[in-house]
Order: C-alpha cells, then structure tokens, then sequence
C-alpha cells in the first residue's frame, strides 16, 4: 500500500501483518492487541489543523499506558494532505516519518 511505501521508505516496519485487503482498517481492540512501538494517527483529518487537534488526539492514545507506543510517547499525528496523499509530497512524508521515528525502532 501507499503507505506500506512510506513506512518502508523511512527505514520504518508495518506493525500489521500483511493481509488479502489493500487498505485494512483497524479497530481498537485489534489494534492494542498489535501493540505497536510507533503510531501514525491520521484519523483525526475532520478536526482543525492546529495544536489542538494534535493536542486531543494525544490526550485520546493516553488514555492507554499500557500502550507501548503510547507508553513513550510515540504518536505522531501528521498533517493528512502530507501523508494520506499521492503525489510530489512523498519526499517530505518520508522526511517527516524519519524525523519522528525514534533512532531505536527499525
């Protein structure tokens, strides 16, 4: 998937294993069965783009310490249009994924 591509161009491992559907959806309980190490929250694309939806939605994944990603602080919550979006942008998606992964993660 496109963003398969991302996570694999940033030096980044997709969490979810590899399925028969091109763009899966997870919920909740699928996903806090995962555990992942990192978080990409683009579900929050409805919300104003400022401080305060980022704000909302880490206060959201707080709501779950036991939560490795979560744990440590590692949600990041990336503007839609950069990451969601095909195009010329995938440089600057890529940039910006690398920048926020933590240097341990693979």
């Amino acid at each position: 998937t496109y963003m398969d591509g991302i996570l694999r161009a940033a030096g980044a491992v997709n969490a979810l294993p590899e399925t028969a559907a091109p763009y899966p959806q997870l919920n909740l309980e699928s996903l806090l069965a995962l555990n992942p190490d990192f978080i990409i929250d683009v579900s929050w694309d409805n919300e104003p783009r400022d401080a305060v939806r980022a704000e909302k939605a880490l206060a959201y994944w707080k709501r779950f310490p036991f939560l490795r990603a979560a744990k440590q602080g590692r949600v990041w919550i990336p503007n839609p249009d950069l990451i969601q979006q095909p195009g010329p942008q995938i440089r600057d998606a890529v940039r910006a994924l690398r920048a926020k992964l933590p240097e341990e993660l693979p």
